[in-house]
């Protein structure tokens, strides 16, 4: 008998793509949306994404307390580099280093021009005489290392070029 048999074929039934194709043609509900402050914001979903409106951190900072200098200049057996600034935290170098000089730098210090390393204070060995500083950075250091680069916690969303027409 046709009617107990749940899978027989019927001429009126909607197949599962003809179903899909249907359902993607009608329209969806459109929630409104409203501003709500970041602690109101809990258990909501966003309208749009949430983008950065400039790179954090702004520059290359420095991750670690230590001596920020061009890795270029650094001898992999160990280096010795020319004290020749200071950069508290949160500041940007007065001066761009030049070759053969380190810049003492602390966490969240803007890495001077030129500087493209950090060694970290712990490894390093300071001396001084007749009225120049001079710090002693340790073998094996790569280029790069302790730097936080800009960008790197979050960077803006990119532009959309407006199209061409014609």
């Amino acid at each position: 008998m046709r009617g107990e048999d749940c899978f027989a074929a019927d001429d009126k039934r909607l197949l599962h793509d003809e179903a899909l194709d249907l359902l993607a043609r009608l329209p969806l509900p459109s929630p409104g949306h409203e501003t709500v402050s970041l602690g109101k914001g809990r258990g909501r979903i966003l309208a749009a994404p949430v983008t950065a409106p400039r790179n954090v951190p702004q520059h290359d900072t420095s991750a670690v307390d230590g001596y920020a200098f061009r890795h270029q200049d650094f001898d992999p057996c160990g280096g010795f580099f020319r004290l020749e600034t200071r950069i508290p935290a949160g500041h940007p170098a007065a001066q761009s280093l030049t070759p053969w000089a380190a810049a003492r730098i602390f966490t969240g210090g803007v890495m001077p021009e030129g500087a493209d390393t950090v060694a970290m204070q712990e490894d390093c060995h300071l001396e001084t005489g007749g009225g120049q500083s001079v710090v002693i950075v340790p073998a094996g250091l790569p280029k790069g290392a302790n730097r936080r680069l800009a960008g790197k916690t979050l960077r803006p969303a990119p532009r959309s070029l407006p199209r061409a027409t014609g």
